[in-house]
């Protein structure tokens, strides 16, 4: 007869099994990210989330000795290497702030992206990395009902309360720290509330909106079926008020081109996109209708003295980077004439990169959305978004700032969607932690990161 008292697992096997069932599970900091970003927003860190929850990341990619890229991201990485030449085209050491700030974010997009395409689908399924989009779409959506209701709302965080007094008054630091739920604007001829909330911006929340919102109608419903067969029209309907309110041109603009881009395309992605741009027509069409939003949006066309500071702006970005066309100069420069405009390059990724880093890096910088325009064209319908996420963005750079959630939800979905492509199902790479559950291996989808093809 065995020895069973000799056969049976002792303490230490059992403490060995209780550690690896409490241990965190990959991605654990992007689940923290996401579903917890309005308590990042509450405590003033919102605007630094994305780097910090990137931190975790670092680590695992370290230690995967196999670590793989898509082709054509060496194009994103000569980008980065350019922003740091840039570094030494600055003038003041202030600037320093806002270039560190950038920088980190142009990281931590990089970081995610890598972890996920890298990720097995046993650790990471594309259900998961769409359920981020929809937490983050809920809490933008929650966030922007805020700055309807209560447009001057606001609170000290608790990172404003620690930060040195001389640092938190910064205008620049105290946008980042400081929760508002709306930007109070004049160009109406009265005071309007623009949502912002959770982000920094009222045209940060409008480009976040556009992105999430065509994740979740295209993506996340694609993927979880029949089951959520009226969520598009009671998502649209919840978040219209919101949109319409912020009165974001480029939002509307960018997720129209992209449904309308779609809806000319064949088979299920098409008959998908037409179905989301009929609802999303409907519902816009009854609100001003039977709301006082089509009057706001009415006194919206009427008032564009807007675009004539952004055509300032505009040209006052080509003239400084004609002057420095190779590395920019850093940052954003001050506007030459009227003083009440922003920075020449804060309005529009295009124009931040451009006067930033001068046409050699703007090169750089949308070179890399057109390897992934190019390299996600093709994709099942499951993953299609990430396409449309790409289209979105080439809208929008030309408005809007991009470094926060855009940059971050394209490059995660991006990412999910090229690991789909590149790896059969049992030839994938493996995580350090993921070795033990999944039994996979490293695929041969992509190339390996030290000869990544540009």
């Amino acid at each position: 007869m065995p020895n069973l008292r000799a056969t049976a697992p002792g303490p230490d096997h059992r403490l060995e099994r209780r550690q690896g069932r409490r241990r965190l599970r990959p991605g654990w900091s992007l689940d923290l990210l996401f579903f917890g970003f309005p308590v990042f927003w509450v405590l003033g860190l919102h605007s630094f989330a994305w780097q910090l929850c990137a931190v975790p990341l670092v680590g695992r990619l370290i230690l995967d000795r196999r670590l793989r890229a898509p082709r054509g991201t060496g194009v994103w990485f000569v980008f980065l290497a350019w922003n740091l030449l840039s570094l030494a085209q600055l003038q003041r050491s202030s600037q320093l702030i806002g270039f560190g700030y950038r920088f980190s974010l142009y990281l931590s997009a990089t970081v995610m992206f890598l972890f996920v395409y890298n990720a097995p689908r046993a650790v990471l399924p594309l259900r998961r990395v769409y359920s981020w989009c929809a937490a983050l779409w809920v809490a933008t959506v929650a966030g922007g009902w805020l700055g309807v209701v209560l447009p001057s709302g606001g609170f000290t965080s608790a990172l404003e309360r620690v930060l040195p007094t001389r640092l938190a008054t910064d205008p620049f630091v105290q946008d980042l720290v400081h929760p508002s739920f709306s930007q109070v604007q004049q160009f109406l001829g009265y005071p309007l509330g623009r949502p912002q909330a959770p982000f920094a911006y009222t045209n940060h929340w409008g480009a976040a909106f556009a992105i999430l919102t065509a994740v979740v109608l295209l993506g996340w419903t694609q993927l979880n079926g029949r089951r959520y067969q009226l969520a598009p029209p009671l998502l649209l309907t919840a978040s219209l008020v919101p949109a319409i309110v912020s009165l974001n041109r480029g939002m509307f603009l960018s997720l129209a081109v992209a449904l309308v881009y779609a809806s000319a395309r064949s088979g299920r992605v098409g008959a998908n996109a037409r179905r989301a741009l009929l609802a999303t027509v409907v519902l816009v069409v009854v609100l001003m209708a039977a709301t006082p939003l089509g009057n706001l949006a009415q006194e919206r066309e009427q008032n564009q003295h807007s675009n004539t500071g952004r055509a300032t702006l505009y040209e006052q970005a080509l003239s400084y980077t004609e002057r420095s066309p190779f590395l920019g100069f850093g940052a954003p420069q001050e506007v030459e004439g009227d003083k009440l405009l922003p920075p020449v390059g804060t309005q529009g990724q295009f124009w931040l990169v451009m006067v930033s880093h001068g046409f050699v890096g703007l090169v750089f910088y949308v070179g890399f959305l057109i390897v992934l325009l190019r390299s996600t064209r093709r994709l099942p319908p499951a993953t299609s978004v990430a396409h449309l996420l790409v289209v979105i963005v080439l809208v929008q750079m030309f408005v809007y700032e991009l470094l926060t959630a855009p940059h971050h939800v394209v490059f995660l979905v991006a990412a999910a969607a090229l690991r789909e492509q590149h790896r059969p199902a049992d030839d994938e790479p493996a995580l350090p932690e993921a070795k033990e559950t999944s039994g996979h291996v490293v695929g041969a989808g992509g190339d390996r990161l030290a000869g990544v093809a540009t």
